[in-house]
């Protein structure tokens, strides 16, 4: 029991990392983004959209699942901000970052949470930090055999929130 609730502290704080790496709110999330990134969820035959692609609503909630168990296991992410966030509500955490997803993975879907540098304001996560979280995403899509385009679509879309999350 003991371990669990460790666990979930600190997948929140993964997922917190997480989350800002994207830029979720409007209209701040049309402007942040550059025009190719704009786009880049909706560049497949088709017009499928990157979410579509990567597998709709159960394969986010998969992703998120496998990120939020990856970081909080890492303590070179340091989900958890040294146990600041100790107390994070896990479940919510997990719906706002699936949300964040599949908004940005052109899902239809409407992110409300606060946005990027809001979210992470005070956290002062690092350049190292960061990077660890986007190892342990890549490796989470890895796992979950995720395309190399779709990969390095998502993978895109969350370096371009770097600099709102990342201290200064």
């Amino acid at each position: 029991m003991k371990s669990l609730r460790a666990l979930c502290r600190v997948s929140c704080c993964a997922l917190c990392l997480l989350m800002a790496t994207f830029p979720f709110a409007e209209p701040a999330f049309a402007k942040k983004r550059s025009a190719s990134a704009q786009t880049a969820s909706r560049t497949v035959a088709g017009s499928e959209s990157l979410y579509e692609r990567l597998g709709g609503e159960r394969a986010v909630r998969d992703l998120v699942d496998d990120l939020v168990a990856r970081v909080g296991a890492n303590p070179r992410v340091n989900f958890f901000r040294d146990g600041k966030f100790a107390k994070t509500d896990v479940s919510r955490l997990k719906r706002h970052l699936a949300d964040f997803i599949a908004s940005a993975a052109g899902g239809g879907r409407k992110y409300t949470g606060r946005d990027m540098a809001r979210a992470h304001s005070g956290m002062r996560i690092n350049d190292d930090e960061f990077e660890a979280l986007m190892a342990d995403l890549a490796a989470s899509l890895d796992g979950l055999k995720v395309p190399a385009k779709e990969k390095s679509e998502l993978l895109r879309i969350v370096v371009s929130t770097k600099s709102a999350i990342v201290a200064k």
